[in-house]
């Protein structure tokens, strides 16, 4: 395990300082930007850790303090008196701004004991704060003694600071927190769910940003200052100038700018600190500018100019009604006053100075002057001193200083009078010298107008100083009353009356004593036009009728009245006045024909032109029509011969039936009354007072929007915020004399609100007449006896289609609350009358009648009212009461049946379907409906006992049926014998029931499926006519299968439901079927073939269990094979001990469901040592956590089916003490290495929430430090069962971490051919390199990398070698481990492949198609088999002594394994092997490179590639493989036979030094040679016999004699035996052959050419065809 490294430096950290822990965690922090001081928190902590520094009672789970007011907690037992270690609370999450003042920390602890009586006392011993990681300050424990029951305890204030100084990083460090530490004087436990804490702080001021960046010198413009906490700012200046300013908010400052400051920083200061702008005000200088010139005085509406030298400046003035200055300088005198005129200059900068002058508008002086000077007269002007006049024209009228004007001649003329002060000058209005007088315009001749109207007459007249006289007959007219300009050019009569006519209206004019007259004028004055009266009566006719009734339709004359004017046309409506069409009769009366609705007339009147039309009182022709009467109904409308019907009408006149009930608001949801377009929302309001649109109120009413109502009983309210609109059904007015709409509301509009009542004449589509509207502020009162309303609707008398609505417009706190709506009543004088329309008979005069027909029958109704009957089809109304006859029934026939079988009934019916039968069993009733068919066949299953049935109950669509007419009965045998026992007495069909000796077995009956019968159980429901009565499903409690019988299921749609045990003692045939195992009993646990046999195969199996039962289980060692899928609906599939499940095809099974596969393993138990792991479940069918899936299986012996939770924890030593219950498991070694990671430090931590994919391995350590290594944790793995082809990617030169991922074992060999192309292989590439290798945990008891003691074992094809610890990360002690990797790998086993690959491989060996390319590894259910771990040949990595075995492979190809040990006590062991599949050269799958050399180490070396495995095709006795050994210390290597396997005693094996030429024959004693420092590639080789070095020239046996011929450099063999030489191999000495020479002759001398043979002692190895073999030494001289 190379992962550990880095990570246990991590962990060592985390021990050793605790300070270093970081978690994240959310904390919400509070701020009052309001206020000055401001609080943070309270927060909780996110980490709780015991510290051991004080106190000696550890706390139990400190992290439980993270949450707040949950049912976990830190908890502290105490066995004594005796004080706890810290309880330290970290990562509290503040952020408290940088430079805020710490005011005071607060701590609050939610804590309490276990018990107080007995003097048993629970207290503080230290409660302190803690300073980046170390206590620090006051201790604030308290005496008083903890409660049993959670009571917080704070500690601190706003303003303690506990006696040390906090800065706002002291706080913000995730290390800042609150150590308790707990003190007890019994047997105790002291329990904290949280600990809080609540920092006081006030932040220093922060400014972010100002404006505007520049300013102007003294200018006192406004500075905008933004940032934060500004609150209380005692100063603001700028560049040390002191401001004015005022605190906009926490965040806003608004400062002036002082005079003389210059441009420099901004300060703030307040309690909390100062703080300085990153940036400078500009302040920028003002330009320089001359003096302003010029007069500085004006008189009114003149003009003077001023002027400045410096250009570029703009004019204004402060006052521009008074002084106006232009862009020129020109002053303008607009009203006498004073004004500031200024000239002012603005610099690029925008920065101003301006000059002023005080400027004054000098008033015009007052002049008095009269219009009119008569010729030779005077006239006095004023003032009469202190200026000079002067006349405009002396010739005209001259005038003196005195202001004494003289008239010379005629004209007009005017005077200006100039003051002596200030010279301003003012003159008169034109002032008249009048000559003669005349007309320019006389009055209009002749008006005509009508009475109240308004006439005027006017004159115009040349000349000036008029007077004027308005006279009528000669007699002067005076203003008042109606008369007004009596003495002006205009005369004017308003209102004028007709006494104001007159035809001589004339005006005098006078000017200087001289008069003139105007002519006559004429008026006339008409009377206001009089509409009159209409009448049906003739006129001076009394009584005067105004409104006649007719019968359907009408004919008439209608006559005017007592008007004044002329007719100028008639006018009637049918619409209540809404619409009035217009009649072309100018007559007094108004003859009408054949109106067959009611109408209304009138008359136009105009008195002449002038005036405006009058129309006369209307005239009603009230029509009542020929309506038919409604609503009709016949209950009920259809009978059955014998019953009554009763039927019922009204009239059809006014009222709505629905309006006149529902208006009064007794019940909810009047029918036909809407609020909102909603036809059910007048609910009863029960005790609802909350605001809303119209609804019912309270009963008896309540207070809304802030108003008590009260009615009697329930009303109809809308109030608050709400529009809403209700609506009355619809209804008409016909037959009625007058009509009216009342209604008692009440009340209380808020300004906006309203309240609008409506009619709609056409039934709701518009709304055209407003009967009543209320607007707010308003009320309406009482509230608790609403007042009365009602509104005259006598103009919609004889409407068809009326609807009234009511709505209201509502604010906060306005109402309107609304009972007692009443319509038009219905006439009282109206009547029906009921007739049979068959016979004529009248059946009733009222509104009721009760009928009894016996066939079919309709009745007519028409209505009756002031003498007109409604008569025809528009006026009568039919109703047709349906007669049916009854229905009948008869049962049978009598039959037998099988016990528990259905019964098979027809059932013959007349009438009319559906019908309902009730039939008898001879003691219950059972009632069936909507029967469709007949004759209907009744099918009652379940029966077991002999029973007569018979109909007892009749119904159809129709009628109900009568005892006589149900006929017939049926009598039912029931077969006798045992329930579930099978028979086949008929057929091969589960599903008929005559098979079974007494009915079909079910859920509480067992399948007993006996040998010895002919026909034995087949499941097919395709083929059965019984099957659908059981759904299709076959149901056992039992499935009992005896030792010669069978059970066959066909096809897919075959289900068999298992409610108990499966046993099968003789043969299941699975087809395509489903077995389901479906327990129902609470903690069932169901079995298959238990005590019978170990295996048992299904092709599709089900687990759907209920009402708390387990599940199924399976004993140790049980082969479950599943030839398709497995769903776990509900329920668990136990595999006990080395149960396994076997699955064929590819396809995934099932993620759905609750229920899981329960699977054991076992694991190393030590927390120091790894095993690798790969899941055989997951919890959605593509990856898992482990939390999900592994469970604590400690106690599966006597609790298989608990899923027992393992505690996971952080920390490298989590799990290192004495084993818990649960089980704790460290979090610190599960990592997976993926496909994604390319080098060491690829491995991935997952935790035990971190997601793993389906296929992936992973590691994980034991769960306590205290067991020896040999020592066994058992393990559940719980989830659904892995199934079909598993893909995983690997890249090129990758190393995946992958594993069994199947709950049965998996053959390696398999797995590898599936997986590479060449030799065995099946895949289209080399997509790895074929080896396994598997991580063996074999000593050292440590988490200290370097300190381990482990290695990789291997496995091929050809087999497997130990693993070996000479990891340079782990200790490196050499050792070896036991366990040599079989070829089925155990369930949960994981394991290393890899993708690397050497060119050398594959160049130049023709055995190799393609080199390894990568890309889909595939687990595949063909790989699955049945072995049970620590058998021969499969065996879970794990350090134990289990050897148990349940299956026997005999694999008898030739292994050889070597081990070597040096003077570094390295062990290593190498494996040769033969296989005829294999070659010489580098085989996929067979040879396996080591992954794990160090300088120390033995291989197989095969051209570049050092390898661990390699397989040979033989062990011929001519072979030779070299053996590579790396060597880090000079001293002695040893090499010995670690093991062999079918290797015959006879075989000769030797260690060949090529160095020294010797042989050393190995099975009969190690190999030893001392080696320097090194590495030794060709020196040693495994040979299979001996070439020993001698001193003569020719070696011979008494047969064989052998030498080399100088001369012709041939070898010369002499061959004396009987046997025939086949084979001559020549070797120089070391080891290399030289030659080899195959001999097809039996010739005893062998002249073997030998051509350029260096001077040597060689070695002749000849074999012959008896396998013997002849060696020796020659010498070549």
């Amino acid at each position: 395990m190379k992962k550990n490294y880095l990570h246990l430096i991590n962990n060592c950290k985390h021990i050793l300082k605790y300070s270093r822990v970081i978690l994240n965690f959310v904390v919400i922090i509070f701020f009052n930007v309001a206020t000055f001081s401001q609080t943070a928190g309270p927060n909780f902590s996110g980490i709780g850790i015991n510290l051991n520094t004080t106190g000696t009672i550890a706390w139990n789970n400190p992290n439980n303090i993270v949450n707040t007011l949950d049912t976990n907690y830190a908890t502290a037992v105490f066995g004594g008196s005796a004080n706890s270690n810290y309880l330290f609370g970290s990562n509290y999450n503040f952020s408290i701004p940088t430079s805020s003042v710490i005011n005071g920390i607060e701590v609050t602890i939610n804590r309490k004991t276990s018990a107080t009586n007995g003097g048993r006392i629970t207290k503080d011993n230290v409660v302190s704060l803690v300073k980046n990681g170390t206590i620090t300050g006051s201790n604030k424990a308290t005496t008083t003694s903890y409660t049993t029951s959670f009571l917080t305890a704070t500690y601190g204030s706003s303003t303690d600071l506990w006696g040390t100084t906090w800065t706002a990083g002291d706080i913000n460090n995730v290390n800042f927190g609150a150590a308790l530490s707990v003190n007890s004087n019994n047997s105790l436990t002291a329990s904290v769910d949280y600990i809080s804490i609540k920092i006081y702080f006030t932040p220093a001021p922060i400014i972010t940003n100002f404006s505007p960046g520049s300013t102007c010198y003294n200018s006192g413009s406004s500075i905008t200052i933004n940032g934060n906490y500004f609150n209380n700012a005692s100063n603001v200046s700028i560049n040390g100038v002191n401001c004015s300013y005022v605190i906009n908010g926490n965040s806003q400052i608004t400062a002036t700018l002082p005079n003389g400051a210059s441009t420099g920083l901004i300060s703030i200061t307040t309690p909390s600190g100062t703080t300085t702008s990153s940036s400078n005000l500009t302040i920028n200088p003002i330009p320089s500018m001359s003096s302003i010139t010029g007069s500085t005085n004006v008189c009114l509406n003149s003009t003077t100019t001023l002027s400045n030298a410096t250009v570029g400046g703009v004019w204004s003035s402060s006052n521009s009604s008074i002084a106006s200055i232009n862009s020129s300088g020109i002053v303008t005198g607009n009203l006498a006053g004073n004004a500031l005129l200024y000239y002012t200059i603005t610099d690029s900068n925008g920065c101003s100075n301006s000059r002023s002058v005080f400027f004054t508008v000098n008033q015009l002086p007052t002049l008095t002057a009269p219009s009119t000077i008569c010729l030779g007269n005077t006239a006095q002007l004023t003032p009469s001193s202190s200026g000079s006049w002067t006349s405009s024209d002396t010739n005209i009228a001259t005038i003196d200083n005195t202001g004494l004007a003289t008239s010379v001649s005629y004209g007009n003329v005017s005077f200006t009078f100039t003051e002596n002060t200030n010279f301003c000058s003012n003159t008169t209005n034109s002032v008249s010298i009048p000559s003669s007088i005349s007309f320019s315009s006389q009055p209009t001749s002749t008006q005509t107008i009508c009475e109240n109207s308004s006439v005027s007459l006017s004159v115009g007249v040349a000349g000036s100083g008029l007077t004027y006289q308005w006279y009528k007959d000669s007699n002067p007219i005076s203003n008042g009353g109606s008369i007004s300009g009596a003495n002006s050019d205009t005369l004017i009569i308003n209102p004028a009356l007709p006494s104001d006519s007159s035809n001589n209206y004339y005006c005098v004019v006078t000017s200087c004593g001289n008069s003139i007259t105007s002519n006559s004028a004429s008026i006339t004055v008409n009377a206001t036009s009089v509409g009159g009266v209409a009448s049906s009566s003739m006129p001076n006719v009394t009584p005067v009728v105004r409104s006649i009734t007719e019968c359907h339709y009408a004919d008439g004359t209608i006559y005017l009245s007592g008007h004044t004017g002329n007719v100028i046309r008639w006018e009637y409506t049918t619409s209540g006045g809404t619409v009035w069409l217009p009649i072309a009769d100018t007559s007094t009366t108004y003859n009408y024909n054949n109106i067959t609705q009611s109408t209304f007339f009138r008359a136009v009147v105009q008195n002449g032109s002038s005036c405006s039309v009058a129309y006369s009182l209307v005239s009603l022709v009230n029509v009542i029509p020929n309506i038919k009467p409604t609503p009709v109904t016949a209950t009920p409308q259809t009978i059955c011969v014998g019953d009554s019907s009763s039927l019922y009408s009204e009239s059809g006149f006014a009222t709505n039936s629905y309006l006149a009930s529902g208006g009064t608001f007794s019940n909810a949801n009047p029918a036909n009354w809407v609020v909102d377009g909603c036809g059910n929302c007048l609910n009863a309001g029960g005790s609802n007072t909350t605001n809303g649109p119209f609804r019912l109120s309270a009963t008896n009413g309540g207070t809304y929007a802030g108003i008590d109502y009260a009615s009697d009983g329930k009303f109809v309210i809308a109030s608050g915020n709400y529009n809403s609109v209700m609506y009355t059904p619809t209804f008409n007015t016909f037959g009625l004399d007058s009509a009216s709409l009342s209604f008692n509301h009440a009340f209380n509009l808020q300004a906006g609100a309203s309240a609008l009542v409506e009619l709609s004449l056409d039934g709701g589509t518009t709304y055209t007449v407003v009967l009543a509207s209320y607007s707010g502020p308003s009320t309406r009162s009482p509230y608790n006896n609403f007042p009365l309303e009602s509104i005259d609707m006598d103009n919609y008398i004889g409407q068809p289609n009326l609807k009234i609505r009511f709505t209201y417009t509502g604010n906060a706190n306005s109402s309107w609350a609304i009972d007692n709506i009443l319509i038009p009543e219905s006439p009282s004088n109206v009547a029906v009358q009921w007739v049979d329309s068959l016979t004529g008979e009248i059946i009733s005069n009222t509104s009721t009648a009760t009928v009894s027909p016996t066939v079919t029958t309709t009745y007519g109704i028409t209505s009756f009212l002031n003498g007109c009957t409604s008569y025809g089809p528009e006026g009568t109304t039919y109703i047709t009461v349906t007669v049916n006859q009854r229905p009948t029934a008869n049962i049978g026939p009598s039959q037998t049946i099988c016990n528990n079988g259905t019964a098979s009934f027809t059932i013959n019916l007349t009438g009319t379907s559906p019908w309902s039968i009730t039939y008898n069993n001879g003691s219950t009733n059972t009632t069936i409906n909507n029967i469709t068919s007949n004759p209907y066949i009744l099918n009652v299953p379940g029966i077991t006992t002999n029973r007569t049935f018979t109909i007892v109950g009749l119904s159809d669509s129709k009628c109900t049926a009568k005892p006589q007419d149900l006929t017939g009965s049926a009598v039912v045998t029931v077969l006798n014998g045992t329930p579930g026992l099978w028979t086949g007495l008929v057929s091969t069909d589960w599903f008929d029931c005559k098979n079974w000796a007494g009915g079909l077995p079910s859920a509480t009956i067992d399948a007993q499926i006996l040998g010895g019968t002919t026909r034995m159980p087949v499941i097919d429901p395709s083929n059965s006519s019984f099957a659908a009565a059981y759904s299709n499903i076959a149901s056992a409690r039992d499935v009992i299968i005896a030792n010669t019988a069978n059970l066959t299921m066909v096809n897919s749609n075959s289900v068999l439901t298992v409610s108990r045990d499966w046993k099968n003692n003789g043969i299941f045939n699975t087809g395509q079927g489903t077995v389901s195992f479906n327990g129902s009993t609470s903690n069932l646990v169901q079995k298959i073939n238990q005590g019978i046999k170990t295996n048992e195969t299904f092709y599709n199996l089900t687990v759907n269990t209920t009402n708390g039962a387990k599940g199924v289980s399976l004993i140790d060692g049980f082969q479950l094979t599943v030839a398709n899928l497995v769903s776990l609906l509900s329920g668990d599939l136990r595999l006990v001990g080395e149960a396994q499940l076997i699955q064929n095809g590819t396809a995934q099974n099932p993620t759905g469901g609750t229920g899981k596969l329960l699977v054991d393993q076992q694991g190393t138990k030590s927390s120091f040592h790894y095993n690798y792991w790969c899941s055989p479940v997951t919890t959605n069918g593509t990856s898992y956590s482990l939390a999900n899936v592994l469970f604590d299986g400690t106690n599966s012996a006597a609790n298989p089916f608990t899923q027992s939770p393992i505690t996971y924890g952080n920390g490298a030593y989590f799990a290192d003490g004495a084993l818990s219950t649960p089980i704790k498991k460290s979090t610190s070694w599960l990592y997976k290495y993926t496909s994604v990671s390319t080098t060491y430090a690829g491995w991935q931590f997952i935790g035990s929430t971190g997601t793993v994919n389906k296929g992936e391995g992973f590691t994980m350590k034991g769960v306590t430090g205290s067991a020896a290594i040999s020592s066994l944790q058992n393990y559940v793995f719980a989830g659904k069962p892995n199934s079909g082809t598993i893909p995983l990617t690997i890249s090129l030169n990758q190393s995946y971490l992958v594993g069994n991922p199947y709950p049965s074992a998996l053959d390696a060999d398999e797995f590898i051919k599936d997986n590479i192309k060449d030799g065995a292989g099946r895949a289209s590439s080399n997509i790895f390199n074929g080896a396994l290798y598997f991580w063996d945990h074999f000593g050292g008891q440590t988490h200290i990398l370097n300190q381990y003691v482990g290695g990789y074992a291997c496995y091929t094809l050809m087999g497997g070698v130990v693993a070996v610890s000479n990891d340079p990360l782990t200790i490196n002690n050499g050792s070896s481990g036991s366990k040599t990797p079989k070829r089925y790998i155990p369930v949960g086993q994981g394991f290393f492949i890899g993708t690397g690959s050497n060119s050398a491989l594959t160049s130049n060996n023709p055995n190799l198609s393609t080199p390894v390319t990568g890309g889909t590894i595939n687990f595949k259910n063909s790989q699955r088999v049945f072995v049970a771990d620590n058998t021969s040949n499969s065996i879970f990595l794990r350090t134990n002594d289990e050897n148990s075995a349940n299956l026997t492979e005999v694999d008898n190809r030739q292994r050889i394994r070597l081990s070597f040990e040096n003077a570094t006590e390295l062990k290593r062991q190498i494996m040769i092997g033969a296989d005829e599949n294999t070659t010489n050269l580098f085989d996929y799958g067979y040879d396996a490179t080591i992954i794990d050399t160090t300088t120390d180490d033995m291989y197989w070396s095969l051209g570049e590639e050092k390898l661990v495995i390699q397989a040979v095709p033989n062990f011929g006795v001519e072979e030779i493989f070299p053996i590579g050994i790396k060597n880090s210390v000079a001293g002695e290597i040893t090499i010995k036979i670690a093991e062999l396997e079918y290797i015959p005693s006879s075989t000769e094996l030797y260690i060949h030094d090529d160095e020294t030429g010797i042989y050393t024959d190995i099975r009969n004693g190690d190999f030893s040679v001392y080696l320097p420092e090194g590495e030794f590639n060709n020196r040693f080789s495994l040979r299979f016999m001996s070439n020993s070095l001698s001193n003569n020239e020719n070696i011979s046996n008494s047969n064989t004699i052998a030498y080399f011929d100088n001369n012709s450099e041939n070898l010369i063999i002499k061959n004396n035996n009987l046997n025939q030489i086949k084979k001559v191999f020549l070797f120089n000495l070391l080891g290399q052959k030289v030659s080899e020479f195959n001999i097809d002759n039996n010739e005893n001398t062998l002249v073997l050419p030998c051509n350029n043979l260096s001077n040597s002692t060689y070695i002749l190895k000849t074999i012959f065809d008896d396998s013997t073999v002849f060696s020796t030494k020659i010498i070549n001289n």
